[in-house]
């Protein structure tokens, strides 16, 4: 399942929505330990978002590099957009294997 958002109920329980209506976790207020849940559940939330804004750069990148119209000076100043890229995913990977400072 991929998440598409996380929402904390104002009871304190939380929604783990999917990329469709029927992918859809409930987890109610009463769970023990809910503080470290709610820290578990907010890594993930800097981990979607850059996945989401990696891969516009990516669709953005390849559509500029195919495109005909495009000059080509154009083309190539825009290969420091991979830069970014790479930034971003080396970001997500360090916060999900949590090998922060």
């Amino acid at each position: 399942m991929e998440i598409k958002e996380i929402l904390k109920s104002k009871k304190g329980g939380f929604m783990i929505k999917g990329r469709t209506r029927t992918d859809v976790i409930c987890i109610p207020y009463l769970i023990d330990n809910a503080a470290a849940l709610e820290v578990e559940l907010g890594k993930f939330a800097p981990i979607i978002s850059g996945m989401v804004v990696s891969a516009a750069f990516i669709f953005r990148f390849i559509e500029l590099v195919t495109n005909k119209s495009v000059p080509t000076n154009l083309k190539r100043r825009s290969w420091p957009l991979l830069l970014v890229v790479a930034f971003a995913i080396y970001t997500m990977y360090i916060k999900l294997t949590g090998q922060g400072y």
